[in-house]
């Protein structure tokens, strides 16, 4: 269900009402934020939330992501480096596990190693998807 506010405003849009001098209240300062002062901070953030917290700003809803988004593109500043919701797209995680910390023997009782784990520590290690003892490749009958 629309909220209020968004049909209100669809329909100021619609019919080409200005309202650029109506204030929204809190968070007006992130649209008059100068251009370096925006450029330098979307040099240093992979996302527009982190734009947002190195500018000081509390992320605490869609509003303040949707004005420092308009800014940018209105300043023309780059936001081809971000990452998008997927923070650390493209690198490695810090929590990622070697294999020789996968293929290790566990004591007895301990919960089993997931599969995906497995075959992943194996393709790191260069392992072909091959039994040693009868040759079976990845797909057995079929």
């Amino acid at each position: 269900m629309p909220r209020p506010y968004g049909l209100v405003r669809k329909r100021l849009d619609q019919f080409g009402i200005d309202t650029s001098h109506f204030t929204r209240g809190r968070g007006r300062d992130l649209e008059d934020l100068p251009r370096n002062v925006l450029a330098s901070a979307a040099a240093q953030a992979t996302s527009v939330s982190g734009v947002l917290r190195i500018l000081g700003h509390r992320d605490t809803n869609g509003a303040a992501r949707a004005r420092v988004k308009r800014s940018l593109e209105a300043h023309g500043i780059a936001t081809d480096h971000f990452t998008g919701q997927g923070h650390f797209r493209g690198s490695a995680s810090r929590h990622r596990k070697s294999p020789d910390q996968i293929l290790r023997r566990e004591e007895p009782g301990s919960n089993r190693t997931k599969t995906a784990l497995l075959r992943r520590a194996l393709d790191d290690l260069g392992v072909p998807h091959i039994c040693a003892e009868c040759d079976i490749g990845d797909i057995w009958r079929g």
